[in-house]
């Protein structure tokens, strides 16, 4: 398997990032730019997990209060081109007191 691309919308830290990759690839950053949160991106849209094992992650962009939609989406190739999306977003009901 070879991912090709992937691209990353409202993502933790990420507000939009789009990767295309190459035969090897290299991510490499200072601390706390984002190299983790591909990773997570990654094993979310395949397992819904972290690089933690953790289901139970906060994947929301902060300030948590937008109700952009979290998506992730890569094209993977397999013999053949696949492209796998997820896309994540919350129905916010605002309740009314009389």
């Amino acid at each position: 398997m070879k991912i090709e691309s992937m691209k990353i919308e409202n993502f933790k830290g990420i507000k939009s990032l789009e990767l295309n990759f190459s035969d090897i690839t290299n991510i490499i950053g200072d601390n706390a730019t984002g190299k983790t949160s591909i990773y997570d991106a990654w094993l979310w849209l395949l397992f819904d997990k972290n690089s933690s094992d953790k289901k139970d992650f906060s994947i929301r962009p902060m300030p948590k209060n937008n109700d952009l939609p979290t998506s992730v989406s890569a094209t993977i190739s397999i013999d053949k081109k696949y492209t796998l999306k997820k896309v994540y977003s919350e129905k916010i009901v605002k309740s009314e007191i009389i």
